[in-house]
């Protein structure tokens, strides 16, 4: 009979690239060096302004011959490849244009688990062809053997497509690509501070979780203009603070007020510097709407969504790079173009469904902040990240609000 084991193997490449997905956003000093030592790259951008997962790079179709269209990288000189999936897009600010499937200019980041293994041919040709790409990796080569490795590669790259031999990105392909070494000891660290959260989106269970978000007067104009183009409620965060980290943690069947909202303090701020907590507690703002709203996910419990593309979603809330354009979605002046992900100003979006009927006040009602006069200050001032609050919390502001 044949030998039979059962291997100890826990993860994937998937976990290699949420690794590297919360140490890249990650404000935690135990993933500062690891962070750091990625940002000294050449080819990472100086000045990021998104990374997206999965994009897909292609620059022409092919049709087959049951009339099929697939994606494909033409490199020139008759010579076609798969279209290509980076781990990463890495889109650095800048004013681009919105063009092409990447929606932007982008540099590309590979996750492997071992760079020697599983590694498609065209993967390594869309790699150097970018001419900024990262491979990132437990292997741990110099910089020589790294050099070595990329070159051998593009010398069986040329043998294999004599009519590239000319092309200087495959030459000099050992210039195109760097690597980054996913240092062993700091991943098993990273892993052990968040199995948790891991094992709760591998098995689709944790604890529901309860947010709150504030809403201004041009807010409640979207979130109106909103719920009148789209029934299915959704929304954007601005891409600044801890939005994206906290969107991070939102998960399928978490629960989320929208409230109109303001405050009665300084001028209308909710946020303050040396204020005695106590009074702070007794400030007083102001409600008028609510709505009761349940997160919703595609696949698995994670929330988040970045949308790519000229999309409904993409453009909503985006002005356009015309600096005087006034009118979201960029329909109205006619004078700028649609952002690209170079400088998109609100890619971070949940999606969510009603739960009950929408609450409204003829008048403003008072409360007091109370307890939740830190969060409420956070999520009322830019960049307005949505506040947590626990279950009895958010129970007890629905119901002041409600109760007449």
């Amino acid at each position: 009979m044949p030998e039979r084991d059962l291997p100890l193997t826990v993860f994937d490449e998937k976990v290699l690239q949420r690794y590297l997905f919360f140490i890249l956003h990650s404000e935690d000093v135990n993933d500062r060096s690891a962070r750091q030592r990625m940002e000294k790259l050449v080819n990472y951008p100086a000045k990021r302004n998104l990374i997206i997962p999965e994009v897909i790079y292609y620059n022409s179709t092919t049709t087959d011959e049951n009339d099929k269209e697939k994606k494909t990288i033409d490199y020139g000189h008759g010579v076609t490849t798969l279209a290509y999936k980076p781990d990463f897009v890495i889109y650095h600010s800048g004013d681009e244009s919105r063009v092409g499937p990447l929606s932007g200019s982008g540099r590309f980041l590979e996750v492997k688990w071992d760079y020697e293994q599983r590694f498609a041919e065209h993967q390594w040709m869309a790699l150097m062809k970018n001419k900024e790409s990262i491979v990132a990796s437990i292997n741990d080569p110099t910089e020589d053997e790294w050099k070595e490795i990329v070159g051998k590669k593009g010398t069986e790259l040329i043998n294999k497509y004599p009519s590239l031999k000319d092309e200087d990105w495959l030459i000099n392909a050992h210039k195109n690509i760097e690597h980054y070494h996913i240092n062993s000891e700091h991943f098993r660290d990273w892993a052990i501070r968040n199995v948790g959260t891991l094992v709760d989106n591998q098995l689709n269970v944790g604890a529901k979780r309860y947010w709150l978000m504030l809403m201004n007067r041009p807010m409640m104009n979207n979130w109106r203009r909103m719920l009148d183009e789209k029934k299915k409620p959704f929304w954007a965060w601005i891409n600044q603070g801890k939005n994206l980290s906290t969107l991070m943690e939102m998960s399928g069947g978490d629960e989320i007020m929208f409230v109109e909202a303001k405050s009665h303090s300084g001028q209308g701020r909710w946020r303050f510097k040396n204020i005695d907590e106590k009074q702070l507690e007794k400030d007083e703002y102001s409600v008028k709407s609510m709505y009761h709203l349940k997160i919703t996910s595609r696949n698995g419990k994670s929330a988040y969504r970045c949308y790519l593309g000229d999309c409904f979603h993409s453009t909503f809330f985006e002005t356009c790079t015309n600096s005087s354009c006034t009118s979201n979605g960029c329909e109205g002046c006619g004078n700028g173009e649609k952002r690209s992900m170079n400088n998109v100003e609100w890619p971070h979006f949940i999606e969510m469904e009603m739960i009950g009927s929408p609450f409204f006040l003829e008048e403003w009602k008072k409360l007091s902040r109370g307890g939740l006069h830190k969060r409420l200050g956070q999520n009322g001032s830019k960049p307005f990240t949505p506040a947590e609050l626990s279950r009895y919390e958010f129970g007890r502001l629905k119901g002041q609000i409600t109760n007449k």
